[in-house]
Formats: C-alpha cells, sequence, structure tokens
C-alpha cells in the first residue's frame, strides 16, 4: 500500500509515490525472508512447504494469494503460473485445485465489475 504525499507538482508525487511502494514492499519481503535488493526479488527454495502441515482452507487462501498477486499487473504469465503450480504442489493440491481457485477469483472479480458499473454508473 502506498503512502500518498501531498505535492503540488504531479512528477513528483509519482516519484514519491514509487519510493514508498519500493519501501513497503521492502519492508513486506523482509517479513516473509525474501531478499529484495535494488528492486530484484531473488528466489529462494520453497521446498520446506512440503513439511508445512496447513489446514486445506489455509493451503487453498495461500493459492488464492499467489494468484492475485500472478494478476496484479493484469498478466498472470506463464512463469508465474508455473510458480503457483510450483507452490501448490508443495502444498499436496492438485492443479485443478489451482484452476478451480482461479476461476473463482475470475467469477468474482467479474461480479464485482457488475457492482460498479451497477453502483457507480462505470
Amino acid at each position: 500500500m502506498a503512502i500518498k504525499r501531498w505535492n503540488t507538482t504531479a512528477g513528483v508525487e509519482n516519484i514519491k509515490e514509487e519510493k514508498d511502494n519500493r519501501f513497503c514492499i521492502q519492508y513486506d519481503s523482509k517479513d516473509v525472508g525474501v531478499e529484495d535488493t535494488d528492486g530484484v526479488i531473488h528466489e529462494k527454495d520453497i521446498s520446506f512447504l512440503r513439511n508445512v502441515v496447513m489446514s486445506r482452507l489455509s493451503r487453498i487462501t495461500t493459492i488464492r494469494d499467489c494468484i492475485v498477486l500472478g494478476y496484479i499487473d493484469g498478466n498472470f504469465d506463464y512463469s508465474e503460473r508455473k510458480q503457483v503450480a510450483q507452490i501448490a504442489e508443495y502444498l499436496n493440491l492438485s492443479a485443478s485445485d489451482v484452476d478451480s481457485v482461479e476461476n473463482w477469483l475470475k467469477e468474482f472479480w467479474a461480479i464485482l465489475e457488475k457492482g460498479n458499473i451497477l453502483f457507480e454508473g462505470q
């Protein structure tokens, strides 16, 4: 989440917002043990997930969050899908589970969009 700065120049505001976003990403990355150096996220070995005991709800929620992050830029590309599939495998979830979560998200987002159109006239 970006911290908005009040500036009179739009360009300065965009630079400040970008720096705030970078700070938040670095701060959040440290929380989960991921190194973020100069805007490059370095992959970590996540195979330990195989040994983590989680309820089905927690595992499905984790995959949901991964898919949402994959779509955050509007393009859930092949490499992101591959990473989500790997996480799902570590969490003992099937490809069908991942597909079901993704389809549910698409339906959910479509309903939200219809609500925006209905209530805001967009």
